[in-house]
């Protein structure tokens, strides 16, 4: 298999359109994220001393990725 370099893909490819979009189609998820003193033992109940919600899922960080690399992102989901 053999690669392409950025300047062999210049003179290969069609330039990308100014306002490219990313659609996505998938579930919304939520990832929450609690902070522990230290990793529980089996059966322990233990507090935690932060939590952070971010949103999560397959369709949402790729959305996410492709948003930061310059696209429209764009989300279908049933909710």
């Amino acid at each position: 298999m053999s690669f392409l370099s950025s300047s062999q893909a210049e003179s290969v490819l069609p330039p990308l359109q100014q306002n490219r979009v990313v659609l996505g189609c998938g579930s919304l998820s939520v990832d929450y994220l609690a902070t522990v003193v230290a990793f529980p033992k089996p059966d322990d109940k233990i507090r935690s001393t932060s939590l952070k919600v971010e949103s999560g899922g397959n369709t949402g960080n790729a959305l996410t990725c492709a948003a930061r690399l310059g696209f429209k992102s764009w989300l279908i989901s049933k909710v």
